[in-house]
């Protein structure tokens, strides 16, 4: 790699710096405001560290929050891998996930070929908890193509989590953008009832121990769009149970979804 630019200015100079080499470019439109061109993906204040990677197994991205362990299949490659850690959400979250590492995700290019697997540990800004670490599988890692703007695939779930970084097996190839996310299983609500009368509707379930609230969704057939009615009726705890009543006539024929809203330490929500 000889010169690497970051298109990341929405005003002002039109000369852009070579981050590498020392290299120097100029814009070449007579307004230049009016003339760029928006990126879908988010960018801002972060850090960026590359690293020529040949004949070094164990590339340390220090300023960026990622290191690797290469393992190589064919030795004659000469690649640079760059890596930026943008302290910014992504335009889009991954919809899966419990809770997302706040404000910051990763991408990783590859400059050149190489034949090789790689182990890559992911350092986040807040630290892992003592349950992150007991339950690694709980850590999952997002990935989307480098250039992409639009959703998140499920890549792997962490081989290893200590209190400073998530360790991730086996990349094969590992251009893209990623980012960390909690994942929890939890089980529904059980022994869910509904109960029409005269006046309302009543549905009614097992409490949930992890649960601060829940919502509750209607729709007029099993497949449509689900809508927030929570706020139509009212809830109601008797030991066990919890009911909510509505006396809104037009859900008389609806289906239901509850949706529960995890207590704030675990910060996650769960149909």
């Amino acid at each position: 790699m000889v010169a690497y630019w970051q298109f990341i200015s929405n005003n002002g100079s039109t000369i852009l710096s070579d981050i590498i080499g020392g290299n120097y470019g100029t814009f070449e439109f007579s307004d230049i405001n009016n003339s760029r061109i928006n990126s879908t993906i988010p960018f801002g204040s972060g850090y960026f560290d590359y690293i020529d990677v040949s004949g070094n197994l164990h590339p340390n991205f220090n300023d960026a929050g990622v290191s690797m362990s290469i393992n190589i299949l064919a030795y004659d490659f000469t690649f640079y891998i760059a890596v930026t850690k943008i302290e910014s959400a992504p335009n889009v979250l991954p919809t899966d996930a419990a809770e997302i590492f706040s404000s910051q995700y990763w991408t990783i290019k590859q400059y050149d070929p190489g034949s090789y697997y790689c182990d890559i540990k992911f350092y986040p800004s807040e630290q892992f908890l003592s349950k992150d670490i007991q339950n690694h599988s709980n850590i999952c890692l997002y990935k989307r193509d480098f250039n992409s703007d639009g959703t998140w695939t499920l890549f792997d779930t962490a081989y290893e989590v200590t209190t400073n970084y998530a360790k991730f097996r086996n990349f094969s190839e590992p251009s893209g953008q990623y980012i960390i996310a909690r994942k929890y299983s939890y089980s529904p609500p059980s022994n869910v009832t509904i109960t029409p009368q005269s006046d309302n509707i009543l549905l009614s379930w097992d409490k949930v121990e992890e649960a601060s609230s829940y919502k509750v969704y209607s729709c007029n057939e099993p497949n449509g769009e689900y809508q927030d009615v929570t706020s139509q009726g009212s809830f109601d705890e008797n030991g066990n149970r919890v009911t909510w009543t509505t006396t809104n006539n037009n859900l008389t024929k609806n289906f239901f979804k509850i949706k529960i809203v995890y207590n704030p330490s675990i910060k996650s929500e769960n149909k």
